[in-house]
C-alpha cells in the first residue's frame, strides 16, 4: 500500500533506469481497493497482517481467467471507485 501511495503522487516507476509512466486512475483505483479491503477485515479482526497488494494482483489473475458475469464483477471490484 506505501508503493501505491507513492505512485499516486509521483505516477512513476524507475526500473532499470526506464521511467515507465503509471495511469493516475489504476493506482487510484487499487489504493482504493486496499483501503476498503483493509476496513473490512479490520473490523472483523485487529490483529491481522496482509499485502492489499497481493490480493489485488491475485483477483486481477482470477479475473483474467473468469469469463461473462464473474469476470465482469471482478473487474468491478478491482478497477471502479
Amino acid at each position: 500500500m506505501a508503493l501505491s501511495l507513492v505512485l499516486q503522487l509521483n505516477a512513476v516507476i524507475q526500473e532499470d533506469s526506464k521511467i515507465i509512466l503509471v495511469d493516475k486512475s489504476v493506482v487510484a483505483s487499487h489504493n482504493d481497493f486496499a483501503f476498503k479491503l483493509a476496513s473490512q477485515t479490520l473490523k472483523h479482526e485487529n490483529n491481522t497482517v496482509f499485502s492489499p497488494l497481493s490480493v489485488h494482483i491475485a483477483l486481477a489473475m482470477t479475473a483474467l481467467g473468469a469469463t461473462n458475469d464473474t469476470q465482469a464483477e471482478l473487474i468491478h471490484l478491482l478497477f471502479s471507485k
